[in-house]
């Protein structure tokens, strides 16, 4: 399988084997792939990263964060590989297709990690915010500018290759850059949260009633929550994941949230506690001890619930309400009605979901 890997990306397989064993895992996930993509530190994928001011520590500090170890064993030889690593090695080699290039280097496994979305590792470079687009561009940028030191060696003679990094002229390379800008503006524009920018109370679903909501108690003992327990209540509907590095910069504003009306029969907060992958793959036993064990590390005052088979959220995006981004937060006014919707996080959003939830328990 690797006979068209450079050296380097050779190298990276092996460390990936090797941080799997540290964890003591019985396989090679697509956390392992990153982190060995970090550790090998040297290859065109790490320039990509440092380019767009992606600091490897922070990388591997929060790819850590994610991992759970195993139970101590002693493993001799090669690990298996998941199937979303086989997907990445599969779209790795389709990159190196579509960049006219005949060899897969680290720069087409970080495109291949990228490209996977729904493993760990393009979890934490997706919420790092890297886009496949973006990484796409610098890739080009940096193999065909004069940084050709940079570029790696194919496991054979040069002569051997089909085609490989085309010169290109000045303007060329401008026009690159234009794009990678405009597109990280235009992201920029689009996922960011801001006032009046279609989020908050100016978001589009604004004024729509609450979907049917199925909740299950996760980290303590009582009974689902549905509709019927949201009559008569302002409601703060909070979907975030312990995977999720912009969930856990929020999730300490939820919980001060929770204490700060938790004495007023008026107001439910509800923290739902989601997984990593596609919403319908939730189970509440897979969530339940990441899920409290982060809470108690972290020493919040927070009573999480699960979603199983995500039909809430899936009834939330029916109804144009959830758009499958972490942490979402909906705020519901006493007659089921939702006053404001809010997708991301940055500093400052806490302080508008709790002047809306004055303002409705003052009505």
């Amino acid at each position: 399988m690797y006979e068209r890997f450079t050296d380097r990306a050779r190298k990276v397989m092996k460390l990936a084997n090797q941080e799997a064993k540290r964890f003591n895992h019985e396989y090679i996930g697509t956390e392992h792939l990153l982190l060995g993509l970090i550790k090998e530190g040297s290859g065109v994928a790490a320039h990509v990263l440092k380019d767009r001011d992606i600091d490897l520590d922070k990388i591997h500090l929060e790819a850590e964060k994610l991992i759970q170890s195993g139970p101590n064993r002693f493993t001799i030889g090669k690990l298996p590989q998941t199937p979303r690593v086989k997907k990445v090695i599969e779209y790795a080699m389709e990159e190196a297709r579509g960049l006219n290039h005949n060899y897969v280097g680290t720069e087409h496994l970080l495109l291949g990690l990228i490209r996977e979305q729904e493993g760990v590792a393009a979890q934490v470079l997706t919420n790092l915010g890297l886009s496949l687009d973006d990484v796409r561009n610098e890739t080009l940028q940096l193999l065909a500018g004069p940084t050709s030191s940079r570029m790696e060696t194919p496991p054979y003679r040069t002569g051997d290759l089909i085609s490989g990094p085309r010169p290109r002229t000045t303007l060329r390379i401008w026009l690159l850059f234009a794009v990678a800008a405009g597109t990280a503006l235009l992201l920029v524009s689009l996922l960011w949260p801001r006032p009046g920018g279609g989020m908050g109370r100016s978001h589009p679903a604004v004024g729509q009633k609450l979907p049917p909501v199925e909740l299950t108690p996760l980290t303590f003992e009582g009974d689902p929550i549905t509709s019927a327990d949201l009559t008569g209540r302002v409601v703060v509907l909070n979907f975030w994941g312990t995977w999720c590095p912009p969930c856990l910069m929020e999730l300490p504003h939820i919980a001060q949230l929770g204490q700060r009306y938790g004495d007023d029969e008026r107001f439910k907060l509800l923290a739902v506690s989601c997984g990593s992958g596609p919403a319908a793959h939730d189970r509440v036993d897979d969530l339940q001890g990441h899920t409290a064990a982060l809470l108690q590390r972290a020493k919040l005052p927070l009573a999480a619930y699960a979603d199983p088979a995500g039909k809430t959220r899936q009834r939330l995006a029916a109804a144009g309400l959830f758009e499958h981004g972490y942490p979402t937060n909906l705020v519901i006014d006493r007659e089921g009605v939702v006053r404001g919707v809010w997708i991301g996080y940055r500093p400052g959003v806490e302080h508008q979901i709790a002047a809306l939830v004055d303002e409705l328990l003052a009505k």
